[in-house]
Order: C-alpha cells, then sequence, then structure tokens
C-alpha cells in the first residue's frame, strides 16, 4: 500500500509536474511542426488576397492598390500598412482619384462613432505611388499566445471634379474601377482569411460615409 505521505512529499510533485509537462509537449508537438513547415512551404509574402471582387473585369480607367501588414501593435492594437500601386487612364487624365480605408466598428453599438480613416490620393498619371498608413484592429493580446486579430476595412473610391473637391463614385462605378489586394507580412501572425460583409451593414449612423466594399481580415497566431 502506497503511503499518504508520499503523495505529500515535493519530489512526488515534481514528478507529477515534470509527466504533465511531458505530455503536453508531447501533444502539442505535432502542432507545431505543421505550423512551421506551412510558413517554410507558404512564406508569408505569399499569402495575397483581394479584398475587392475579382469576378469584373476592370475598365480602361482603373485604379490597382496593394496594401502589405507589415506589422501589428498587439498592446495597442494597431495595423501598420505599407502600399504601393499606380492609376491607369486610357487617355491622359485630368483629375484624381482618392482611395479611403476606413477602420469600421463591427459592433452595432458602436455605429454612432466614426471609424478612423486614411487616405491614398492617386495622381493623374499613371506614376506609381506608395506609402504607409495605420488602422486600429480589434483584439486582445491577454489572450496569447492564442490571441487573434481583425482589420475591419471600408473602402471608399472617389474622383476629384472640375472644383477640385471629390465625388464618391458608386459601388457600381468602383466595382469596375478599383481594385484592391492585401498580403500579409506580419512576423509570428498568420493571415487566416478576408471575409465580405455587407457595407450597408456596417455603415455609421447619420449617413455620412457610404462603403462601397466592406471586409474583415483575420490575422491569427500559429500554434508554434
Amino acid at each position: 500500500m502506497i503511503s499518504s505521505r508520499r503523495f505529500r512529499s515535493p519530489l512526488w510533485w515534481g514528478f507529477v509536474c515534470c509527466a504533465a509537462v511531458l505530455v503536453l509537449c508531447a501533444a502539442t508537438t505535432p502542432m507545431a511542426l505543421l505550423s512551421v513547415l506551412d510558413d517554410v512551404t507558404h512564406p508569408p509574402d505569399l499569402h495575397t488576397t483581394s479584398v475587392t471582387p475579382s469576378d469584373t473585369a476592370p475598365d480602361t480607367t482603373f485604379t490597382r492598390l496593394n496594401v502589405t501588414l507589415v506589422s501589428l501593435d498587439e498592446v495597442n492594437r494597431v495595423a501598420n500598412l505599407r502600399y504601393n500601386g499606380y492609376h491607369a487612364c486610357e487617355s491622359n487624365c485630368t483629375y484624381r482619384d482618392k482611395v479611403t480605408f476606413y477602420a469600421f466598428r463591427a459592433d452595432p453599438d458602436d455605429a454612432r462613432v466614426v471609424p478612423a480613416s486614411e487616405s491614398v490620393v492617386m495622381p493623374a498619371t499613371s506614376s506609381e505611388v506608395g506609402g504607409t498608413i495605420r488602422l486600429p484592429v480589434s483584439g486582445h493580446v491577454l489572450e496569447f499566445p492564442f490571441d487573434s486579430y481583425n482589420l475591419s476595412l471600408g473602402l471608399v473610391h472617389e474622383r476629384e471634379q472640375s472644383d477640385k473637391s471629390f465625388r464618391p463614385l458608386s459601388a457600381a462605378e468602383t466595382r469596375r474601377q478599383l481594385m484592391v489586394t492585401v498580403t500579409d507580412q506580419v512576423p509570428r501572425m498568420d493571415l487566416k482569411g478576408v471575409r465580405q460583409v455587407d457595407p450597408t451593414t456596417v455603415k455609421p449612423e447619420g449617413g455620412r460615409v457610404d462603403y462601397a466594399f466592406a471586409s474583415v481580415i483575420t490575422l491569427e497566431r500559429p500554434p508554434y
């Protein structure tokens, strides 16, 4: 018969803790190996996904932008993005286009809050443009190492008028004249997908912003 004193001894509990750690390592090793293999066979810069509908051929005049997720500040919940692209015209353009990225609130209770935004102005020429923007994300660092983050993007496409003001294009016009893709380069985070949402369901109250497209980009931390 095993003495109860043995179960109360530090050596016994040390053995139990070591055994539990070994079992946990054995259970999680396959997931870690699969995650590492996925990173090797699918580098982050190959994870490029469209955030605008890709089933429509572009017009002869269009804007193409790629947004790269460069880094993520989990504490302040801010994503740093780098963009590059160009504006193509069939003939010489006399106007500029502006693309505004809104970080809309997915919670209906936040519909009254004006979402944070960053704008990219495309020149009238076909010259390439590039720069950086910062947008807030949703997520909780306290859930580490199982934390995930969502970047909710609402897109507005505008065109410069003769008086230098910008007129928002309709969703139908934007569908044929704006192509936006996103690439993941955030270290230790995986781009799990881009989910398209109905722009009218995330529109801020008051009708101040009409999104042509809206999508939710999800980043997750790999198991290892």
